[in-house]
């Protein structure tokens, strides 16, 4: 559970039709110092970014390698599997 590693201050989870306006409320109002993304955004547009970037202190958006079959829908459809 990500949320349980000592560096991590907060999990938000949430389903939503407007993800993009619901990431940008979370990341104006936490302000973190850093934003996580899969290395399948470089070069694309993060939601968020221009607010960390630009808050005092900047922030930073970093960009993580992916790791085969450990995304979060390849886990909630193991769960799924698993469920009756």
């Amino acid at each position: 559970n990500i949320a349980a590693l000592d560096v991590v201050d907060a999990v938000c989870v949430f389903q939503d039709d407007d993800s993009n306006k619901v990431l940008e409320y979370l990341v104006a109002e936490t302000k973190p110092a850093v934003l996580v993304k899969g290395a399948d955004y470089v070069g694309k547009s993060v939601v968020g970014s221009d607010i960390i970037v630009n808050q005092n202190p900047p922030g930073c958006v970093v960009f993580v390698d992916l790791i085969p079959d450990s995304s979060t829908t390849a886990f909630v459809n193991k769960i799924k599997a698993l469920t009756p």
